[in-house]
């Protein structure tokens, strides 16, 4: 079925007629309408987006440790085992007399009890297999679980350094499916040829800097590595004497295959998952709690959610090889004042995953209050059938992908997000629908706001990204770009060689950006000095090249939309996103009232007149 067939099918008007979450805006602020009428009444946000997820624009900063929540079963049959570096796994598990291995804490422990973690470094791989355990790090004291250990006994061989002996092997495949190939179509593979050891797990420090893996003994130079399977070697070309070296020695940190277990308030580090293992740390049950947890310096992915109503709260994901945090399957999935930031080390190409956070085949997600930063790769990304998801109050910033991204997916609300000097576009809408885009500072990317529809439809079987817990055909998920609403946005300043502010486009040539019910209005549009981008808006017209607008009320009066618009050549905002004293002149005379809806869930009253995000709130 092509796209103006699936617009005209039955299941397209169930979705418009009967949509469980946000669309009726998009609907009551039609194409070439002057001023849309009851909006404070058409706005549906998704169930779950409360201001108690935090409608602030993250700040960078994690709170200070308040009281511990993750204690212990009150019931009478449950209890607490204490382990600690200095333990005995033949000990009692008391404070006393703590056992020495998180994994026989574990084993001894029953549904419900909790297990404190004394102080110190683990070095293990664990796996919960029962339900509603507590691991937490006793208060006060720095956990960390180390996938690395101190290497010696190097010999110097002409200009490098020789552990023989060495006997770590990892699994290389380059893909999520052991032993299969990576992809054959070009920039599609997980694995960059310019970067072709990313898949390799093998990592190395030296007084904790990391070496870069060479593919052989004769490439190794200063600052590098090489591991010869074969010849069981470990080679590195910087003098190890006193210095310490580390090699990562573990693949998998953890593996939570036990509902409703909490984990909170250590540290996971220097592991060496390949590809396959999706993450160096797993939650594979419903209803996990992860609070105050780091997973930084792995070789591919840090975090994966892979189950039902998993919560992520101050999870710290930072320089690992692939991605931060990834989930697939995931319903319900929160993540809440977290950070993902400087991941995808090892130069894995963008698609079809690296960056900060991508989740996929997930409904209800709620993504709130996050700093995304930094990453080689997209900052935030909802792909392949992912269905009423709040993004809410996140800083994007420095990503060298996209900012915010959705695709082949429906139904979102993208508000009060802060998306700066990301290198490619700072929202991109791909192939979805029903999205609700208020109240962001987008400001030095690429295209401030791409709204495009390509060739891939639902309909297509064959087409990856299906959810395969829905029933197909599924009418929620057309893959289908319509009813995306912009209102109250800063779009300024993209980079130089950006030709457009606003732009929407349809590659199939088959619907104009009305047919798509693209509406825009109380936005602030950016140029530079010299008055680039010299078009405004790019906007489809189906058949043929799209329309181009160079001035704003071109645009209004072809199209009805903007009436609240305004474009300005002074800068909005300054470096940190913060509103100049021009954009605060302009919140009164330039944005639309808030609805209700709109106002509760970004932490404002009703009828807040504002422009870009907002600061401060609580």
């Amino acid at each position: 079925m092509d796209v103006s067939s699936a617009l005209a099918s039955p299941n397209r008007r169930r979705l418009l007629l009967a949509p469980p979450a946000i669309l009726a805006l998009a609907l009551s602020m039609g194409p070439g309408s002057a001023a849309p009428a009851n909006v404070e009444d058409a706005v549906v946000i998704p169930a779950g987006a409360t201001v108690s997820d935090g409608g602030d624009v993250a700040d960078g900063r994690n709170p200070a440790d308040g009281p511990d929540s993750s204690g212990p079963g009150s019931g009478a049959d449950t209890r607490t085992w204490f382990v600690a570096p200095s333990g005995d796994d033949r000990a009692a598990g008391t404070r006393s007399a703590p056992l020495r291995t998180v994994q026989s804490a574990v084993d001894h422990a029953s549904k419900g009890d909790a297990i404190v973690l004394r102080g110190g470094v683990y070095h293990e791989t664990v796996s919960i297999n029962k339900n509603a355990l507590t691991l937490r790090a006793a208060r006060g004291e720095s956990v960390w679980f180390d996938g690395s250990s101190e290497v010696g006994g190097f010999v110097r061989e002409g200009s490098v350094w020789v552990r023989h002996g060495w006997d770590i092997q990892f699994d290389h495949s380059p893909t999520f499916h052991w032993g299969a190939p990576d992809g054959s179509k070009p920039g599609w593979g997980f694995v960059n040829p310019k970067h072709p050891m990313a898949a390799w797990p093998d990592q190395v420090w030296v007084d904790g800097a990391p070496l870069a893996q060479v593919a052989d003994a004769a490439a190794v130079r200063a600052g590098t590595f090489a591991v010869d399977y074969a010849t069981h070697r470990l080679i590195i070309g910087t003098d190890p004497a006193g210095h310490q070296v580390r090699a990562s020695t573990l693949a998998k940190a953890m593996s939570v295959r036990g509902s409703d277990t909490r984990l909170q308030g250590f540290g996971f580090r220097r592991y060496a998952p390949s590809v396959p293992h999706t993450g160096a740390v797993t939650l594979e049950r419903p209803r996990i709690s992860v609070r105050d947890v780091t997973i930084t310096e792995t070789a591919t992915s840090g975090l994966n959610a892979a189950a039902d109503n998993i919560t992520l709260v101050r999870v710290r994901a930072t320089r690992n090889g692939l991605i931060g945090i990834k989930a697939t399957t995931a319903y319900g999935l929160r993540i809440v004042r977290s950070r993902s930031i400087g991941n995808n080390t090892e130069h894995f190409n963008q698609a079809p995953v690296s960056g900060g956070i991508k989740v996929t085949k997930s409904r209800n997600v709620r993504l709130v209050n996050n700093v995304i930063r930094d990453n080689n790769g997209t900052g935030l990304w909802l792909d392949e059938s992912t269905y009423n998801d709040v993004v809410l109050g996140n800083r994007v910033i420095g990503n060298t992908g996209h900012g915010i991204f959705l695709e082949i997916s429906d139904t979102a609300l993208v508000a009060n997000n802060l998306v700066m000097r990301n290198e490619d576009t700072g929202i991109q809408v791909d192939n979805t629908g029903h999205v609700q885009v208020w109240n962001n500072t987008v400001v030095g990317n690429d295209r401030p706001l791409n709204i495009v529809q390509d060739r891939r439809v639902a309909t297509d079987r064959k087409t990856p990204g299906h959810d395969r817990r829905r029933r197909l055909p599924d009418p929620t998920m057309p893959w289908i770009t319509q009813s995306v609403t912009a209102v109250n946005n800063v779009f300024e300043r993209p980079l130089p060689w950006v030709n457009c502010l606003l732009c929407v486009e349809d590659f199939t040539h088959q619907r104009s950006a009305a047919q798509m019910h693209v509406v825009a209005d109380g936005n602030v549009y950016g140029r530079r000095d010299d008055g680039s981008p010299r078009w405004l808006v790019v906007w489809s017209s189906g058949g043929g090249h799209p329309k181009v607008f160079t001035t704003l009320e071109d645009f209004r009066r072809k199209t009805g939309l903007e009436v609240n618009g305004r474009v300005v050549t002074t800068p909005l905002v300054d470096s940190s996103g913060h509103a100049t004293e021009l954009l605060t002149t302009l919140h009164g005379s330039s944005s639309r009232p808030l609805p209700d809806a709109v106002a509760q869930v970004v932490g404002q009253p009703s009828g807040t007149r504002h422009l870009g995000v907002f600061f401060g709130q609580k």
